[in-house]
């Protein structure tokens, strides 16, 4: 079932907090998933967030609208292979998971995709065996261990293309980390190949009875494949067979929230029609 529908905040533009929360109101939609850094373009960093009033302007703004942050976006590489910078990256996370310690009604996780071991999040050699997973698995169980102590959600989004990149692995980081912190948010798009393209259904079907009790979120795009490339799309342009999605998401016990990212601004509403099938 349905908690809310949300949008990925940034795909609205550079804009203010007033401004993103009229946008929500105006298209009746609950929340976001929220990225400070490419959200406003007056910020400078990520610590400039974390550490300065202007988070607690944001969190009153959208606790007084009754909007909700279903996801403060850190899209960090944890798996950055200069120490330093993982250091760094998973000083963030733990920054943003103070932030929404401070309003857990109003945001409800803090999110990361699982990336990859090259610098700049192309693929490596080594992402889809043990030694990928296990560097990721060494980040994550600190800042789960972090995310417990301060009663937050911490979510990661498997995708093809990074570490965490199939149901088997995503099962896999669930019972090693074995904590109810963990959190997943699932993007069919980001997981899906041309193999699973020609069965959609079987996987919606899989992914969604594995992980029922840890999903959150559902991100909600479009794809298809361009001379065997996967190229995004808004809600609706693509391939993405969403009665079948819609039909599974609501059967599911557990809530979900469903939001839109990928969006054209020009094309919003019929973006926001096909979200708001589910």
């Amino acid at each position: 079932m349905i908690k809310y529908y949300g949008a990925r905040a940034h795909d609205f533009g550079h804009i203010k907090t007033d401004e993103l929360i009229a946008k929500l109101v105006e298209h009746h939609i609950d929340g976001v998933q929220l990225a400070p850094l490419k959200l406003f373009k007056d910020l400078t960093s990520h610590e400039a967030f974390i550490e300065g009033h202007f988070k607690n302007e944001v969190l009153s703004a959208f606790r007084e609208s009754g909007k909700q942050i279903h996801v403060l976006g850190c899209y960090l590489n944890q798996t950055h292979p200069d120490a330093a910078k993982r250091a760094q990256f998973k000083a963030i996370v733990k920054g943003y998971i103070d932030v929404a310690s401070l309003d857990r009604k109003t945001c409800e996780c803090v999110a990361t995709e699982s990336f990859t071991l090259n610098a700049d999040g192309s693929p490596h050699l080594d992402d889809h065996n043990d030694i990928g997973y296990k560097a990721f698995l060494k980040e994550v169980l600190e800042i789960v261990e972090y995310a417990e102590e301060k009663g937050v959600d911490f979510a990661v989004e498997p995708a093809h293309h990074h570490i965490l990149y199939d149901i088997k692995t995503t099962q896999r980081l669930i019972t090693d980390v074995a904590s109810p912190r963990l959190k997943l948010i699932f993007d069919p798009c980001n997981l899906m190949t041309t193999e699973l393209a020609m069965k959609q259904e079987q996987f919606f079907e899989a992914f969604l009875t594995q992980f029922e009790t840890h999903i959150l979120d559902l991100h909600l795009k479009d794809f298809e494949y361009v001379e065997g490339h996967k190229k995004f799309l808004s809600a609706g342009n693509g391939a993405l067979k969403y009665k079948a999605l819609y039909e599974l998401v609501q059967k599911q016990k557990s809530p979900i929230n469903v939001l839109l990212e990928e969006f054209d601004k020009n094309q919003i509403l019929k973006a926001i029609s096909h979200m708001k099938q589910f």
